[in-house]
């Protein structure tokens, strides 16, 4: 029997987010503004971006700070994923979502990682999957 927190290999690029692709720094900006400090760990958000930032919000299964539209993405994911598969739900855990700061290798640009979480590939699975996902269920 396998555990829902077992690391699960992702599936192959092509085969994910179909004609979507990065986005640039410059549209990042030109959309949402400075989103903060040029840091080397996480930092506070500030200025405009800080408006479009929802702070602990109840998604679920925990409490989460980030960008508006992608906190209530994840509360209709937890939503959906509640009434489907509970196993699943009471074992979703928490790895972070917003965080501020420079591209490690180069301080003088943003991180396009702003708002981020942590892929939960069994769970993602089973979103898009027309399968009931149990933690026996073999991926």
């Amino acid at each position: 029997m396998s555990d829902l927190s077992d690391l699960v290999p992702l599936p192959p690029s092509n085969m994910m987010n179909f004609g979507l692709s990065a986005c640039r720094e410059s549209t990042m900006l030109d959309k949402f503004g400075k989103p903060g400090k040029l840091t080397n760990d996480c930092s506070p958000a500030t200025g405009a971006f800080k408006e479009r930032v929802k702070s602990s919000v109840d998604v679920g299964p925990f409490r989460v700070t980030g960008l508006d539209f992608a906190v209530e993405s994840l509360r209709q994911i937890f939503d959906e994923v509640a009434r489907h598969n509970e196993i699943l739900f009471d074992q979703v855990k928490t790895a972070g979502m917003l965080c501020v700061r420079h591209i490690r290798h180069n301080p003088a640009r943003f991180s396009p990682r702003l708002t981020r979480v942590v892929p939960l590939c069994r769970m993602c699975r089973y979103i898009f999957s027309d399968r009931p996902l149990s933690p026996s269920s073999p991926l």
